[in-house]
């Protein structure tokens, strides 16, 4: 079955329900993901070193297949690709939370891992078809970081608890109410004839964007996985950095919705922005003096974050309507931050944590260098002059 290229009016709404059932179970697992790392380290009695490891090499395998994916995804109908990962994702959360040692650990996150990597890769499919990728991203947001202010409350208390079956369990029905959603989604592929961007997985590394979206998350990566450990040496608690994170999805969410106001023409200069925001905010933490400009640091770190998720996709789907450029990037993304938990938890291994502010500064000046020159030819929505 072959579609237009552009998605019409009554169908629409069903590419909007379809990016809402995979974002919203990646959303959900992004922000447990440190209370996922200090609950481990306390219910399995690991250092910092081992469960960076585990969650390097979860990274390492989503990436792998995102990009191995980006290549072939003339070959795959989004809507059974996303499904295989909705399936993988959910198993292995519920692996995590039934199991009590690291092997199990390590089992699980693998599982999800190449399960959310799946999802992904057929999320850049179902935007590519959308007329507005950045508008419909923006509403799309709220639904998504109302799972994520969930998801906070729950993973504190279930840190608190040291209840790894209660936040596991959490993201596996977070999949499965995902999976409910996208039988709504249209079947059939959507290539409409066109081409690939590129042909191996190597050859996407030609694209200064894709090299940008690959430096991106090395250094706030490394940040985000010991997020938790920082707010302690603060002196707050769980509950207290739940809190936080709670509030700061909330006026998050306030804010997502504005970027449906801006126009065509502006979103390569607030995907630039966003990258700067979000480096800033990122090393900011680390090297925060108390908590007050910890929490600050991290409101602009997400707030940052928030418009990169919603620009990124436009700037990706208006280089490629395929969705393989998109799925390169998420892939060499989160390849490139793959490596950051091990070397986050070696670099704090020392028990300071100002060299994590270090080397997020560097990995962010090379972003937005590669971001500003991979986007300078980018043609607006609809085609016309390129801004």
């Amino acid at each position: 079955m072959k579609e237009p290229l552009q998605a019409h009016g009554a169908r629409e709404w069903r590419y909007w329900i379809a990016i809402l059932a995979v974002a919203m179970p990646v959303q959900m697992s992004v922000t447990a993901s440190p209370f996922i790392n200090g609950m481990a380290m306390d219910t399995r009695h690991a250092g910092s070193e081992a469960i960076g490891l585990i969650r390097s090499c979860e990274i390492l395998l989503n990436a792998s297949l995102m990009i191995w994916l980006s290549a072939r995804l003339l070959r795959f109908a989004p809507k059974a690709l996303a499904l295989a990962g909705l399936t993988a994702f959910i198993a292995g959360n519920l692996i995590c939370g039934v199991t009590g040692d690291l092997t199990g650990l390590a089992a699980g996150r693998l599982l999800a891992g190449a399960g959310a990597g799946a999802m992904v890769a057929s999320l850049g499919a179902f935007v590519g078809r959308l007329s507005s990728p950045h508008r419909a991203a923006a509403l799309i947001a709220i639904p998504v970081t109302g799972g994520a202010v969930l998801t906070a409350l729950l993973a504190s208390a279930a840190a608190e608890a040291k209840s790894s079956l209660g936040l596991f369990g959490f993201l596996a029905a977070g999949g499965g109410l995902g999976a409910l959603l996208m039988a709504a989604a249209p079947g059939g592929f959507f290539h409409a004839g066109h081409a690939p961007p590129f042909t191996s997985m190597l050859r996407a590394l030609r694209s200064p964007f894709v090299i940008a979206c690959a430096t991106i998350f090395m250094g706030s990566t490394a940040v985000w996985h010991f997020f938790q450990r920082i707010g302690l040496s603060h002196g707050l608690d769980n509950a207290a950095i739940g809190t936080l994170t709670v509030q700061v999805s909330l006026a998050c969410a306030v804010l997502a919705p504005m970027a449906a106001l801006v126009r065509d023409t502006w979103v390569r200069w607030t995907f630039i922005g966003s990258l700067i925001g979000f480096g800033a905010g990122s090393t900011f933490i680390p090297v925060a003096p108390d908590a007050q400009a910890y929490a600050a640091g991290y409101l602009v770190q997400s707030a940052s974050f928030t418009f990169y998720t919603l620009f990124v996709a436009a700037v990706a789907a208006r280089l490629d309507r395929t969705g393989g450029i998109a799925a390169a990037g998420n892939g060499w993304q989160a390849l490139g931050g793959a490596i950051s938990p091990a070397i986050g938890g070696v670099l704090i291994s020392g028990g300071a944590f100002w060299p994590l502010g270090v080397f997020c500064a560097l990995a962010s000046l090379a972003t937005v260098t590669l971001g500003f020159i991979g986007t300078k030819d980018l043609a607006p929505a609809g085609g016309g002059k390129k801004n």
